[in-house]
């Protein structure tokens, strides 16, 4: 039996309990099997998470409940970066970019900020042109 499976790193901007509630739920979609479950977890982690599962000694986890456990334990003090707009003011049009890719950058470091007001991104953007 062919079973889907979830897509990769559905949850690597979430704390890990939230991360593990997350794919539970949509783990238990495709299947209630706790093997299934430990055979599909690893396609949500992240690089550094997904090292961690690659360096476990083989046949070390026992169950799912056991697999959590570890993972819990290993990332319990990650919680993720909070981006604002404040970090923008970090990007700057350096000497001999261009207006493109100035705006290219710019443009990419407001896409992780919740609710950025078009006029606050819009001050902070003119702040960072080269003169």
């Amino acid at each position: 039996m062919e079973v889907a499976q979830p897509a990769g790193e559905i949850c690597e901007n979430l704390e890990p309990r939230a991360h593990v509630k997350a794919y539970m739920k949509q783990a238990n979609l495709f299947s209630k099997n706790m093997v299934v479950h430990c055979k599909l977890f690893p396609t949500t982690l992240s690089v550094v998470t997904l090292e961690w599962y690659y360096s476990l000694p083989r046949n070390s986890i026992e169950s799912f409940n056991a697999l959590c456990g570890r993972f819990l334990a290993k990332f319990a003090d990650y919680k993720p970066i909070i981006v604002t707009s404040t970090s923008l003011h970090n990007v700057i049009q350096v000497e001999g970019e261009d207006l493109r890719q100035y705006m290219t950058k710019f443009v990419r470091a407001t896409l992780n900020i919740p609710d950025l007001h078009p006029a606050v991104s819009m001050h902070i953007l003119l702040v960072g042109l080269c003169p």
